[in-house]
Formats: structure tokens, C-alpha cells, sequence
């Protein structure tokens, strides 16, 4: 069997590693928009208005946050980002961002109850809501975004 030229070799490099880099940014900025989410929501009531040190909750979030979504990304969003094509009805932003947005909630109650052992009445916090509602959305906004690019790229 001939093997390949060394420059389709590269195209094929290329294309396979972009989306990688895509699924990982998207959730990366999710990880982020729940980081300024926990921030803003909880440093007000916990800390008060010592605003210099607001930002420690955003670096907490991302310590403990990042291994999670990263664990999350592999198993799940890595996945479904590669085997669901750019122009399956999931990637339309008004299916994706409110799927995200429920599928963020779900995960993150899940992980607050598995990796942290916190209550089970923790859902009821309208933080920690919003924070997974956030997570998921922006997650998946950005997913579709990407998504989206790459599709219009690949018909180009």
C-alpha cells in the first residue's frame, strides 16, 4: 500500500486538530463565564465590598473548575462535538444554547454532589443555578459558533 505525500499528511493534521482546539476554546470560555458568575455573585455577599479581593473567587473557580471541565470535555463535549455533524438541527443556537444551558444545571449539581459532597439541597442556591446555567450556555454558544464557521469553511 503507497503510503500518503507528506503534504496531505499536514491538510489532515490540520483538520483534525482544529476542532479539537475548538471543542476545548468553547469550553474553556465556559469554564470562564462561570468563573465571573461565582465572582460576581457570591464575592458580593461573602466578602462585601473589598472589591481587591472579589477576583480570589474567580481563581478558586478556575483551580477547582478546570480539571472538572476538562474531564467533562473529554468524555462528553469532545465527542459529540466530533460525531454530530455541523448541519444536524442540535447545532441551531436556539437547540444547542438551551440544551447546554439544562445539560450545564444537570452536570454541575452532579459534580457538586460526587467531587464535593455538597448537600443535595445545594440546588436550591439561585447561584449555583445560575452558575451551571451558564457554564452550559456559553459553552454550547460557542460550540455552535464554531461549528458553524467550520462548515461555511469546509464548503469554501
Amino acid at each position: 500500500m503507497p503510503t500518503p505525500p507528506v503534504a496531505e499528511l499536514g491538510v489532515v493534521r490540520r483538520l483534525a486538530t482544529r476542532p479539537v482546539k475548538q471543542s476545548l476554546i468553547s469550553a474553556a470560555l465556559g469554564l470562564i463565564a462561570g468563573a465571573l458568575t461565582l465572582m460576581f455573585y457570591f464575592a458580593p455577599s461573602e466578602i462585601g465590598p473589598r472589591i481587591t479581593e472579589w477576583p480570589m473567587y474567580f481563581g478558586m473557580a478556575i483551580l477547582y473548575g478546570a480539571p472538572l471541565v476538562l474531564g467533562v470535555w473529554l468524555l462528553i463535549l469532545w465527542p459529540l462535538y466530533s460525531r454530530i455533524p455541523a448541519t444536524s438541527v442540535l447545532w441551531r443556537p436556539t437547540v444547542c444554547i438551551p440544551l447546554g444551558a439544562v445539560s450545564g444545571i444537570l452536570l454541575y449539581f452532579a459534580l457538586l454532589r460526587l467531587v464535593f459532597q455538597l448537600p443535595s439541597n445545594a440546588w436550591r442556591s439561585p447561584g449555583h443555578i445560575l452558575v451551571g446555567i451558564i457554564v452550559g450556555a456559553v459553552t454550547c454558544a460557542f460550540g455552535c459558533r464554531f461549528k458553524h464557521h467550520e462548515q461555511s469553511s469546509n464548503v469554501a
